[in-house]
């Protein structure tokens, strides 16, 4: 059996484009939270620490910093306009569209 087989069963909505889409939703949403909360702190803090050898584990907003970039937009305007809803869900179909190409 394919590996697209068994995760269209597992998964049937998880495309790559749908991953990106649900990314950039929950971006907007953080950003626009208070930032005293823990998911902004979160999202943007850095821990020094050792780790183990190998490859750093990626975060989620290194999908996110990868995202907008590859859509051809701006991530420090872009975390601007995050904090506007409207605007972000304007933002948020235009990038949906782009990738639907």
């Amino acid at each position: 059996m394919r590996n697209e087989v068994i995760r269209q069963v597992l998964h049937p909505q998880e495309t790559p484009v749908n991953k990106i889409k649900k990314r950039l939703t929950w971006f907007g949403h953080v950003t626009r939270m208070d930032e005293r909360r823990l998911p902004p702190r979160a999202m943007h803090c850095h821990i020094e620490a050792t780790g183990n050898v190998g490859r750093q584990p990626q975060r989620w907003i290194d999908n996110i910093e990868e995202d907008i970039p590859d859509l051809g937009f701006n991530i420090r305007t872009e975390t601007d306009s995050a904090k506007d809803r409207r605007r972000w869900r304007h933002l948020e179909r235009f990038m949906a569209d782009l990738l639907n190409i």
